[in-house]
């Protein structure tokens, strides 16, 4: 008795841990189903007995034939969750804490790290499958903050969707330790899925921090990276140094442009929170 397409179709995006909170509930009430011709079924497709095996395997994924152990499915993914939710909590406090230092109040800084008009990312930025993207400037520009917005976004993806690529986020003290790029990400990527198969979007924060060797071996890395994992991008922040010009494509460098003066003026009262005329600041924008 061949599966029905429902089931099958469950099935299907369990296996490619594409499946929705949906799938097991649904999941869940056909094996419970009084008349047990779901089992009967599955009996037919995977040619094993149920009563004595107590399940079986959809590509790495074990489902018994009782609901208790398909919490494990959920279990599974509860753990990836809540790492994601830790990642995108981290983030945001690297955010805060890097307004602390503009400004005294430990509010405005939070309410500028949630404020979203702020590190909107330059239109060229491209973190298509395949690319490896540099953003240049100079200290203080706001690089970082960019990659942070881009990393979170990355992260809400990965919560929504089980199979998007994998959002990773290393600062230079991370991967300065001799293991390649592709040993270090998926490291990182513990826990948080399979990056080999459904890919990673990478972000690598401060490439002038670690020497012209080491960023030539990164940049080298980033790019193998891309064309052996499917679905992967690469975005690289650093002040402008030597070894980008050698290596980076014009079109892969995206420089993160000073602020103009309409943009200073409203950073600013964003900061002080409060309104403020733009004559009392035109002589520091002019500087």
């Amino acid at each position: 008795m061949p599966l029905s397409d429902e089931l099958k179709n469950i099935l299907d995006r369990i296996e490619a841990r594409s499946y929705t909170e949906a799938d097991l509930t649904t999941l869940r009430q056909l094996l419970s189903t009084p008349s047990n011709l779901v089992i009967e079924q599955l009996k037919s497709e995977y040619n094993i007995n149920i009563e004595q095996a107590r399940g079986f395997h959809i590509g790495d994924i074990y489902i018994t034939s009782d609901t208790e152990v398909i919490q494990a499915v959920v279990q599974d993914d509860q753990e990836r969750l809540d790492r994601l939710k830790k990642l995108q909590e981290k983030s945001r406090a690297s955010c805060i804490a890097r307004f602390r230092i503009a400004v005294a109040s430990r509010e405005r800084a939070i309410a500028l790290a949630d404020d979203q008009s702020l590190g909107i990312p330059p239109k060229s930025l491209n973190l298509e499958p395949g690319n490896v993207s540099v953003l240049t400037g100079e200290l203080g520009i706001g690089k970082t903050l960019i990659a942070q917005r881009l990393f979170q976004q990355g992260v809400t993806r990965a919560i929504d969707e089980p199979n998007a690529p994998i959002p990773i986020y290393l600062e230079s003290g991370e991967w300065q330790n001799n293991s390649s790029l592709e040993k270090i990400v998926n490291t990182a990527a513990t826990g948080l899925g399979r990056p080999e198969f459904q890919g990673a979007t990478v972000f690598l924060d401060g490439l002038d921090e670690v020497g012209a060797t080491v960023a030539t071996q990164i940049l080298k890395e980033a790019y193998e990276l891309v064309e052996i994992w499917p679905n992967t991008a690469l975005l690289i922040t650093s002040r402008p140094i030597r070894c980008l010009d050698d290596l980076v494509e014009k079109k892969e460098k995206i420089s993160v442009l000073p602020l103009s003066e309409q943009q200073v003026h409203e950073l600013i009262e964003k900061v002080l929170g409060q309104k403020i005329w733009q004559g009392d600041i035109r002589p520091i924008t002019q500087q």
